[in-house]
Formats: structure tokens, sequence, C-alpha cells
């Protein structure tokens, strides 16, 4: 796995930690989901680098980022935002993962008339908003976490019991995931997955989306697709991929970042994406 240059600016009082790679006339940014950071995006950075400039931030709450003033989901769209102001972006696709997802679908909503933004891709996301909206797996550990020790909580967050821990559970992290967990704090935690549950999302942006979910995905229902197709605007395409959501096995993942690939390579086009 590449080792990638963290770059650290401050804007408006805030800190930013990203990977800043490659080139080209649209640039994607890559918001990844919680508990993680921005290590999450190394496979699509290295897919995609020699095509787009690939921008991977870590966000509030995640990575030593402080979550202060974060309030909503709103909120982490904003921050965003700043980071395009920042950077002068002028030609950008927002790609999120899970909460990452739920951020760019909360932009399209907040920034209509962003005419920067060129299309926002919503991989795995729960966008019904409520814990209906959650995989079993996902509700436990909702309802683990309003619960546990803060001691109790740092031991289970432990590199080598998380580790054993999802190995358990079916859903095995890597090394990178587990060391980003490791330093993701109980506050921080509750604080996050509160605003993601509180909230709903709208698919009706003003540019061109792509919503991927998968089957059988222990932490995101099923039924956010079928939310999303009922709800979507003339400008999104839906797509659920067989196992193509979180920790899918590689060649659903595989699927997933082609039809990304076709979709970041038609941006301003008509909307033609079929996963075989």
């Amino acid at each position: 796995m590449a080792a990638y240059e963290q770059l650290l600016i401050e804007h408006r009082g805030r800190s930013y930690k990203f990977y800043d790679e490659g080139s080209g006339q649209l640039a994607v940014l890559i918001l990844h989901g919680i508990a993680v950071d921005k290590t999450w995006a190394v496979p699509a950075i290295e897919r995609w680098k020699q095509n787009f400039r690939c921008i991977a931030p870590d966000m509030p709450g995640h990575n030593g980022i402080p979550l202060s003033g974060i309030q909503n989901m709103g909120d982490f769209a904003r921050y965003v935002k700043d980071l395009i102001d920042v950077l002068n972006l002028d030609n950008v696709v927002i790609f999120g993962f899970s909460m990452g997802g739920l951020i760019a679908a909360k932009y399209g909503e907040l920034f209509p008339g962003d005419e920067r933004v060129r299309g926002l891709v919503v991989w795995g996301s729960p966008v019904m908003g409520g814990e209906q909206a959650l995989g079993g797996r996902a509700r436990l550990i909702v309802s683990a976490l309003k619960r546990v020790n803060p001691y109790v909580y740092k031991v289970l967050t432990r590199q080598i019991v998380l580790r054993v821990l999802s190995r358990l559970i079916g859903t095995p992290l890597d090394r990178q995931d587990a060391r980003a967990m490791s330093k993701f704090d109980l506050l921080s935690a509750r604080s996050i997955l509160e605003m993601i549950v509180n909230d709903r999302y709208m698919l009706n942006p003003s540019v061109e989306m792509l919503g991927v979910w998968g089957t059988k995905d222990p932490f995101v229902s099923e039924r956010n697709y079928v939310y999303a197709k009922e709800n979507k605007g003339e400008t999104c395409e839906i797509l659920l991929v067989p196992h193509g959501g979180h920790f899918g096995p590689h060649d659903a993942v595989m699927k997933v970042y082609q039809a990304a690939e076709s979709f970041l390579g038609n941006v301003g086009k008509t909307l033609i994406l079929r996963v075989k």
C-alpha cells in the first residue's frame, strides 16, 4: 500500500489533514466513513490518481481533527465546503462512503448553487435517517456505545482487540482501519452516531449523483436502496451491487469502483450506468 504525504493547513480556525495526489481537470474529494480516517481512501487514490486529482481529508472527530463546532451533518458539509474554498477547487466530484456519503448528500442539499461541484457519489450510506437505516450489527454497536464505560471502551478499542473482535463478528479489519479506530474516542463516537441517525438526507441535488448500495450489508440496511429509488431526483442514478457495501468482498468493491469511474468520466453527460 502506497504511503502518501499528509498535508496540514489551518483555515477559518479549523485544521485540515489531507492527501492531495494525482492530477487532472477533475478533482475527486474522497470522504471516509465513521471511525476510520483518510487512509481508507488509499485504494481509490491508487486507482484514480493517473486521471484525476485525488484529495482525501480526515473528517472532524477523526485522526486528531477536533469535533468542536460540529453539531450536525450540515456542519460536516460546511467543513468540506471550506476545504474546497481554501484549495480553490473549481471542478470537483464529492465521493463519500458511509458517513462520507451522508456528507456528500448533505452538501448537495445545502449548496445547490455551488457550480464548482459537478457531481456526488453516495456509497453505502444510511440516507433514510433514524436507526431503521442501520443494519443489525450497527444498531447493536449504537446501543452498546450508549452504555459502555469509558475504560471498557478504551480496552475494546486497542488495535489487537479490535482485530480479534472484528473477526468474531464477521467484519475483519485491516491494520490501517484498526489503527484509526483505536484513536476514535468515545465522545466523538457517540456524538457522530447521534448526528447520523437524527438527520434525513435529500437525494434531489442540482448536479448528477450516483448512489450505490450493497446487498447483505452488515451496517446499512438495504431499505436505504429502496428509499433512494423512491425519492431520487431526475439527475440521480441508483444502483444495488451484490455484497457491495461495508466489508464487501474484493470483486464487489471493484464493481463499485468501476461504476464510480464511469460516473467520473461522464460527469456532465447523460448517466448510463449498469453493473453486470
